[in-house]
């Protein structure tokens, strides 16, 4: 109980410029579960979890992309999920992952919602017509929206509004998948 812990930086063998944007606990690498990953500026990429299977220590690359962009969310589907993925503006798309090609661990991606300019994806979840999704503003305020409310649309669109943003409440920041009794 008095341990510090270790430092990631150490553990995983991180270089000066990379840092940890999100973990996801893995146990199997299979050709039917699929890491779905996204980033900053729409573009979605997803990778069957058995091109993972040789890491070595110092890691295995998994995602290109343009320099002023970067990763937000990397999570576990099973290639028929529907995914939610939403903006810091506060819009909100649902679709069929399965819109999203399997791919390789060198591709850069397809482009998964569409953004205005100065907007950016604030974080991706999985959803099934019983989920509740949490979003997350930066000065503290949240809202829990029944994901049944949004019709699945092809991916490259804007979404529907899940969240108003004002000088209030601020940007979204991040969105959780949770239970009615959550």
């Amino acid at each position: 109980k008095n341990s510090r812990g270790a430092l990631a930086r150490t553990m995983f063998n991180i270089e000066a410029g990379e840092e940890i944007s999100t973990v996801v606990a893995l146990k199997d690498f299979t050709e039917d579960t699929f890491m779905f990953m996204g980033t900053a500026k729409g573009i979605v990429k997803k990778v069957a979890t058995s091109a993972f299977r040789n890491a070595k220590k110092k890691g295995i690359r998994a995602l290109e992309f343009k320099e002023d962009d970067r990763l937000v969310s990397a999570i576990l589907t099973s290639g028929k999920d529907d995914i939610m993925i939403v903006s810091k503006s506060g819009n909100a798309l649902r679709c069929s992952e399965d819109k999203v090609r399997p791919m390789g661990r060198t591709a850069v991606g397809v482009k998964g919602m569409s953004l205005p300019d100065g907007d950016e994806v604030s974080g991706i979840i999985t959803v099934t017509d019983e989920s509740l999704m949490l979003v997350i503003s930066s000065l503290g305020y949240g809202k829990r929206v029944d994901c049944n409310l949004f019709k699945a649309h092809g991916r490259g669109t804007k979404g529907q509004r899940a969240y108003n943003t004002s000088e209030k409440t601020g940007d979204v920041i991040g969105v959780v998948s949770v239970a009615e009794d959550d």
